[in-house]
């Protein structure tokens, strides 16, 4: 028998990869990027106002007034079991508020996100390169990045990436997964995936090949998950489908309402991907991760039948159905990839590459999320800071229900509020008040109906329907808010009316409060409220804006922006503009008062660029849709103040908010009315941009889209055509006058080129073109709306020493019927440092600008009063000399001369006099906007009084009627 022929040896295993100690470096930093960026990606500040409805809640629990499965909010859910299941969540949110305040808030958030992404990398563990890990991950944070706010899911993607850990980890670590939804059950509805998350691994445990080899999975588990669903407070009633996934919901009128349009949103909006929603990586990576995530089950087959498909694949669909869903496939997403890809690729598989990509995509990833450019690239209130954002109209006008209600005496539970977002404010600032519904949508579908009709009624969704009107009737008031600014100005329109039996009693903001009873003394009437000598609820502008923006020279500049703080001053400006718009009156006492609040606003906040810009629409209304206008024509030196005023209000707006198509349009109009083309043509073709960026708006048809468009491209057309015109035209005149800049200043000026009259005087030594081409110049930053600039030229240490020097402003006024054509002659930096004060909003160094050129014009009227009495000594002499006959010629010559020369002597004094009341008018008027009637009533009597004592000379004063309306207003409500 022969010997067996022996087997061949198996081959050796092969030797395990051994790490370079860069290699080990890389890997960790790579996983402290992704921690990082998740940290960076949930640390903004918190503006969704649920918070408050949240601290509301716990304040309650913490104070023992809260009782399970009753709504304390809302009026409407009486009958209705509120299975409130983040009562914890909001108990701890309350009790870190109160002791940490809103920063340790945001801390707190920002720490659970980055529990949530250190969870789901320990979750990857194993064998393989750790790049691929890394990448999955960051795309995995990025697309929840829109969804990372301050409310009750940050908790369930906490926990949700822990139980997929335990359920990977599998022994032990499956004992906490029962714990962890007993928690979870009392944190946030969405604790229905913790046993959803057992079932489907359970499910792919029975379709893998290998489950014969499989740890044995215990019994008890799904049992002992579905039974700690129960532990709550809520019992039974805490089994409810979540608010994105209730039929009642999705079946109501909700889902075709705009305001509650974020909760239905789908992911598959191309708007977001392109320009036109300001390239949002979050909506790229979710799409990025889903195709990445196909691609490795497509590579690694055998993931393809185990429990990381069926997972996968429901929670997929859940966030391609609906976009608020997305977070949580990101979480269990992100892990599955990184583990189906670490498998087929090897820690020898393009390390360095591999490495080196990954850290320059981390790298990148925490530049844009520093810069908060996450969600978008125009986003503005992303970049990490730690704080709760308060607003401002919003916390006001919560107070003012219960102030207007202890005042007015309107039906109590019985106040309709026309946005969610004003439930939560008035759950937390005005505690006891009820209302009618906030973002709780599946409380409140049994009166979805009525709130839609309610709605129309009041003209914020469209015509209203036959009945609609009834719905109102058993509500005493209606809290009026809605941030989007047509659908408000419609609702003004209709509920503000003559015709409207609604009161306004109060505005609170960007919020009215409208009643059906309430004392006249109690109603809101601009008119009292802009003229009323008594002090008003409303603010006093006072020294002007800490700061104002200025424009980055480099274009590599980069600056970091946390969003608006706001006021509730600047949004009661823009009320007061829509209110006007939507009558008929020209009385200027709505444009007044958005002036004084819209000031207030920019004093409060001076990086809102709603401030300024509601500021320029006030200024622009005020000088040209009033009586103000006809009243005050020919008063140039106001007529010039308020386009400095307007020019510069909209330039600190642009300068805010670049992207803001309201001021460049509004502000290519006025400089092209004041001849600046090349200034003009910036701001057009910049509008013309935005808009064929942003596309049509809400409601417009392609055909007023596209006519608008061509509009802003014949208005650019023109322009260039014109500049070009200009340029031309500008080098032929300036040959030779190469050491003349002021020369050149002026004739770049005469032809519409005002930056390059700008440019070429900066350019230029003042030795050169001397005080008068410093006065242009400061002129001219002035009315390109740079003040900041000219602040820092009027505030030179030689300028304000020897101020004279940049001579005599003139400023050309009205022709008198008698043939005396007189000019403004005044001091130019005294005028220009007026002038710029009342553009930034200074009235106290405008005022004492107005005093110092008033003392100016006194004494050089007394300085004409020896001449004037000497010449009508002489000429009283010879009239009574030449009294008895007979009287030669040449003597009837000469007294006719001397008649005329005194008689001119005599006007041009008085001028003077004429022009002191016009300033002292100018004066009253901005003590007037700023909110100082007394002031400006004895700003306007004075001027009365030097209008008098010129009247019998018939000189034309061209403040008089405007000084005589404005205290005839201002006595009517003293």
């Amino acid at each position: 028998m022969s010997d067996p022929v022996p087997l061949p040896a198996p081959p050796p295993p092969p030797k395990p990869t051994r790490r370079t100690p860069w290699g080990y470096w890389a890997d960790a930093v790579l996983a402290f990027a992704v921690l990082a960026f998740a940290f960076l990606a949930g640390s903004f500040v918190a503006r969704n106002s649920d918070v408050w409805l949240h601290l509301a809640t716990g304040r309650l629990v913490a104070q023992g007034a809260y009782h399970f499965g009753t709504d304390p909010f809302a009026y409407t859910t009486a009958d209705k079991y509120w299975a409130n299941h983040a009562w914890l969540f909001d108990l701890g949110l309350y009790l870190v508020f109160k002791w940490f305040g809103g920063a340790g808030l945001v801390v707190l958030k920002a720490l659970a996100v980055a529990g949530t992404a250190g969870a789901m990398w320990v979750t990857t563990r194993g064998r393989g390169a750790v790049w691929p890990t890394a990448g999955c991950l960051l795309l995995a944070v990025l697309a929840c990045a829109p969804r990372l706010l301050l409310q009750p899911t940050i908790a369930s993607l906490l926990l949700l990436a822990v139980c997929l850990y335990c359920l990977r980890a599998g022994g032990r670590a499956l004992v906490a997964i029962p714990v962890l939804t007993a928690v979870w059950v009392n944190l946030d509805a969405w604790f229905i995936l913790a046993p959803t998350l057992v079932v489907l691994f359970w499910l792919g445990r029975q379709i893998s090949p290998q489950r014969a080899t499989l740890p044995a999975w215990p019994s008890w588990l799904v049992p002992a998950t579905f039974g700690a669903c129960l532990l709550s407070p809520h019992h039974i009633f805490a089994l409810r489908l979540p608010l994105e996934l209730s039929p009642a919901v999705w079946s109501s009128e909700f889902v075709s309402d705009p305001r509650f349009a974020g909760v239905f949103v789908s992911p598959w909006h191309t708007s977001a991907l392109g320009a036109a929603g300001g390239y949002n990586l979050a909506a790229w990576a979710f799409f990025v991760l889903l195709a990445l995530g196909i691609f490795s089950f497509a590579v690694n087959r055998t993931a393809a039948l185990s429990w990381r498909v069926t997972v996968w694949v429901p929670f997929a669909l859940l966030a391609a159905w609906q976009a608020r869903l997305i977070p949580f496939f990101a979480v269990v997403a992100g892990p599955i990839t990184a583990l189906n890809l670490r498998e087929i690729i090897s820690e020898t598989s393009l390390p360095r590459l591999g490495r080196g990509f990954a850290l320059i995509g981390s790298s990148v990833l925490l530049v844009l999320a520093w810069f908060g450019w996450t969600t978008s690239f125009s986003n503005r209130d992303r970049a990490p800071a730690w704080a709760v954002h308060t607003d401002p109209t919003l916390a006001r006008a919560a107070e003012g229900v219960s102030a207007a209600r202890q005042q007015s005496g309107f039906a109590p539970d019985r106040v309709l509020v026309t946005h969610p977002d004003v439930g939560h404010y008035l759950a937390w600032f005005a505690p006891g008040e009820r209302y009618f519904l906030d973002s709780r949508l599946h409380l409140f579908t049994h009166v979805a109906d009525d709130f839609a009709a309610t709605s129309r009624a009041v003209g914020l969704l469209g015509e209203p329907a036959p009945g609609d009107a009834h719905q109102l009737d058993e509500f005493g008031a209606v809290l009026l808010y809605d941030p989007d600014g047509g659908r408000m100005t419609r609702a003004l329109r209709a509920t503000t009316g003559t015709d409207s039996t609604w009161a306004l009693a109060r505005v609170d903001g960007g919020a009215v409060l409208l009643a059906r009873t309430v004392a006249s003394s109690r109603r809101f009437d601009p008119e009292r409220e802009a003229f009323n000598g008594s002090p008003a609820p409303l603010p006093v502008a006072g020294t002007g804006p800490a700061t104002l923006a200025e424009p980055e020279l480099a274009w590599w500049v980069v600056t970091r922006t946390v969003g608006r703080s706001g006021s509730w001053e600047a949004d009661a400006a823009t009320i007061y503009l829509r209110m006007f718009e939507s009558g008929s009156s020209r009385e200027p006492a709505l444009p007044l008062l958005a002036v004084r609040t819209a000031r207030a606003g920019a004093e409060v906040d001076p990086n809102d660029p709603i401030a300024w810009l509601a500021l320029g629409r006030a200024y622009s209304t005020l000088g040209e849709r009033t009586w103000e206008r006809e009243t005050g024509t020919g008063l140039t030196p106001l007529e010039h103040i308020r386009q400095v005023q307007i020019i510069a209000t909209l330039v600190q707006s642009v300068l805010l908010n670049p992207d803001s198509v309201p001021a460049r349009e509004s502000l290519a109009g006025v400089l092209l009315r004041r001849n600046m083309l090349d200034s003009a043509r910036t701001h057009a073709a910049e509008a013309l941009r935005l808009v064929r960026r942003a596309g049509p708006g809400a409601g417009e048809t392609p055909e007023a889209f596209t006519e608008r468009v061509g509009r802003l491209n014949a208005l650019v057309e023109q322009l260039e055509a014109g500049i070009q015109d200009g340029e031309n035209r500008y080098l032929i005149r300036t040959t030779g006058l190469a050491g003349d800049p002021l020369a050149r200043a002026r004739i770049a000026l005469e032809l519409g080129l005002s930056q390059k009259a700008i440019d070429v005087l900066r350019t230029s030594h003042p030795d050169l073109y001397g005080g008068a081409g410093l006065g242009l110049l400061a002129d001219l930053l002035l009315q390109s709306g740079q003040a900041a600039e000219c602040r820092v030229l009027l505030d030179r240490a030689e300028l304000r020493r020897n101020p004279d020097v940049l001579g005599i402003a003139t400023l050309p006024r009205a022709a008198d019927p008698n043939g005396y054509n007189w000019a403004y002659q005044l001091p130019t930096y005294d005028w220009l440092d007026l002038c710029q004060c009342a553009a930034v909003g200074r009235y106290t160094g405008a005022t004492e600008a107005v005093d110092r050129i008033c003392a100016r014009l006194y004494a050089e009227e007394q300085s004409r009063a020896q001449p004037i009495a000497m010449s009508g000594a002489a000429l009283f002499v010879l009239e009574i000399g030449m009294g008895a006959p007979p009287i030669p010629v040449h003597a009837r010559l000469n007294r006719v001369r001397d008649r005329a020369q005194f008689t001119e002597l005599l006007a041009q004094a008085k001028s003077l006099s004429v022009a002191r009341a016009d300033l002292t008018t100018l004066a009253g008027v901005l003590e007037l906007e700023r909110g100082a009637t007394s002031a400006a009533v004895n700003r306007f009597k004075s001027a009365q009084t030097l209008y008098t004592q010129t009247k019998n000379m018939g000189l034309v004063a061209p403040g008089a009627p405007l000084a005589s309306r404005y205290t005839e207003a201002l006595n009517k409500y003293r």
